[in-house]
């Protein structure tokens, strides 16, 4: 059976957000990457997450070994898979959480390091 991220899901998020930041007073200029923002982590999380594959126990595979060594998993694609396997799964991992950085240091000015000193 599989498990798919419906567009649908992402609606009461959304009214939350509306809920909660009712009565704030917020430029619509904020609340546009609040809600971008929270678009991108909901896309995220579709991407990282979805789809989930249930099996019956008779099919599912043994869990693999943990990685407490840093690096290593980046070391083994490089080693063990085609250039442009390991350039999409490590690009794509540092691309895909860039946005991330964006938001924060717009959300919270203790985070913003681009900016003098204070």
């Amino acid at each position: 059976m599989l498990i798919d991220f419906e567009w649908f899901y992402a609606i009461p998020f959304f009214l939350i957000y509306i809920f909660v930041t009712w009565k704030h007073s917020m430029s619509w200029l904020y609340r546009a990457i609040h809600l971008t923002y929270l678009s991108y982590m909901i896309i995220l999380f579709k991407q990282t997450f979805f789809p989930v594959v249930i099996r019956p126990p008779e099919y599912v595979m043994p869990i693999g070994k943990n990685n407490f060594v840093p690096f290593q998993s980046i070391q083994e694609i490089i080693s063990h898979s085609v250039p442009g396997v390991a350039l999409v799964q490590i690009g794509g991992n540092l691309l895909m959480h860039v946005p991330m950085g964006f938001y924060l240091s717009l959300s919270w000015k203790k985070i913003d390091t681009l900016g003098p000193k204070r």
